[in-house]
């Protein structure tokens, strides 16, 4: 059956900084794409506003000390991104091809959203109470206009912390990109090391060092979720992902020729001075992608211990910058052989009705416990229908895998039998 016309014409990758963005979108090769147009930088339409709130300092403000020309000139800037990428979108549809870019996620998050995420504001105030707006008041301030063709209601459900309507969003085939925390943080606090040249002093970054999500309901389809380990190891993940998408595989480059990724001085001000910041910038967060010739799988190690990392942070970072580090990546994540131990007595249930009872159950009790602790806790369901719990990052191998050996034979487990005995049947 021909489904050529079920395809979506615009793909919007949301990632966050060390994910491996860069590497996916080297091996896609947007640019060769046949069928496929974006801007020179396949994206990051929405730079200029993360530049604006760097350039004011106002990442390190709360809301209430953002003056009321700080809030229009952030919003005018987010309505410009807008409409810069409307009028690529347009010469996509009108040329009959497909309109492909990647944004970083807090570049078009409402600032009243990465407020309250990295200054923990549960009000906009100065702590007196006497300030005329709450924070959830300032969301309306930064949202940004749509055309009417995208619906007459611009809705905002409470889960949409972007400065994008309900309505707009689902015009869009959304992809996400997701890497294990614990090698994110130490990769990102080592280029903010290198970034800090480049940018007011305590303004830090507008992606910061903390995680956030876009949830977005109600959407034509599910979104698509890349996991950097799978796009590192397994050249079959961005093929998928190109079927998906509408994407050339044909067009694949994992292999390329290495080239300089230093930036370069600037000598101008203004706008050409800001120009010249991101992009030297951006060759700090491409240096090793851009010195490589193709996809380096020791950067995605199979196992992930986050104790035995923490050790590194702390010869590499000192004993406080690794703490923080491991705090930011979710903490220590629990024993890996204890969550393999749940994962199979889970697997020991008959029908899929009866797991998700059990899920649901374990789920109850064992979430108040972990939240206070920053301890993640997912639960779902894995490609070929296996169950899985994610914890802090962690997933449980398949059965029968080599991995799922060498799981077991890092905890000095050799019988899988005797290690299901000695953990209690719910």
């Amino acid at each position: 059956m021909d489904t050529t016309h079920s395809l979506p014409r615009r793909v919007l990758l949301v990632s966050m900084p060390r994910t491996a963005s860069n590497l996916l979108m080297k091996i896609l090769a947007i640019p060769d794409q046949p069928d496929v147009l974006s801007n020179e930088h396949a994206g990051y339409f929405f730079a200029p506003a993360s530049d604006a709130v760097i350039r004011e300092n106002l990442v390190s403000k709360p809301l209430a000390q953002w003056t009321p020309k700080q809030i229009r000139e952030v919003q005018g800037v987010l309505q410009q991104c807008l409409e810069s990428l409307e009028e690529c979108s347009a010469r996509a549809r009108d040329e009959g091809k497909i309109f492909f870019v990647k944004e970083h996620a807090s570049w078009f998050m409402n600032p009243a959203a990465l407020g309250q995420m990295m200054m923990h504001d549960g009000d906009a105030s100065n702590g007196n109470g006497s300030a005329a707006l709450k924070a959830d008041d300032y969301y309306s301030l930064f949202r940004v206009r749509v055309s009417s063709v995208y619906g007459p209601r611009q809705a905002f459900s409470p889960m949409n912390e972007t400065v994008l309507p309900d309505g707009y969003l689902r015009t869009w085939r959304l992809a996400f990109i997701i890497r294990h925390p614990a090698l994110v943080c130490p990769s990102m606090y080592r280029a903010y090391q290198a970034l800090k040249k480049l940018y007011p002093p305590g303004s830090g970054t507008a992606d910061g060092m903390s995680w956030s999500f876009l949830k977005v309901n109600e959407g034509q389809a599910h979104p698509i979720i890349l996991d950097a380990y799978d796009i590192i190891h397994n050249k079959s993940t961005t093929v998928k992902f190109c079927e998906l998408t509408g994407l050339d595989p044909t067009a694949l480059k994992f292999e390329w020729e290495s080239v300089s990724a230093e930036g370069k001085a600037s000598s101008g001000d203004g706008a050409s001075n800001q120009h010249s910041i991101r992009q030297e910038a951006q060759a700090i967060m491409k240096l090793s992608l851009m010195g490589s010739s193709g996809v380096m799988k020791e950067k995605a190690p199979e196992v992930v211990d986050v104790a035995s990392e923490a050790d590194k942070w702390k010869h590499e970072f000192g004993d406080e910058e690794a703490s923080f580090i491991l705090e930011m990546a979710g903490g220590e994540a629990p024993n890996a052989l204890t969550t393999v131990a749940i994962y199979h007595i889970a697997r020991t249930f008959d029908t899929q009705e009866i797991q998700d009872m059990f899920f649901k159950t374990l789920d109850d009790i064992l979430r108040p416990i972990l939240k206070p602790k920053r301890i993640e806790w997912e639960i779902g369901i894995y490609e070929g229908n296996r169950d899985y719990w994610r914890i802090n990052g962690l997933i449980p191998p398949a059965t029968g895998s080599e991995l799922e050996k060498k799981w077991f034979a890092a905890n000095k487990v050799t019988d899988e039998e005797e290690l299901l005995k000695s953990q209690p049947h719910p």
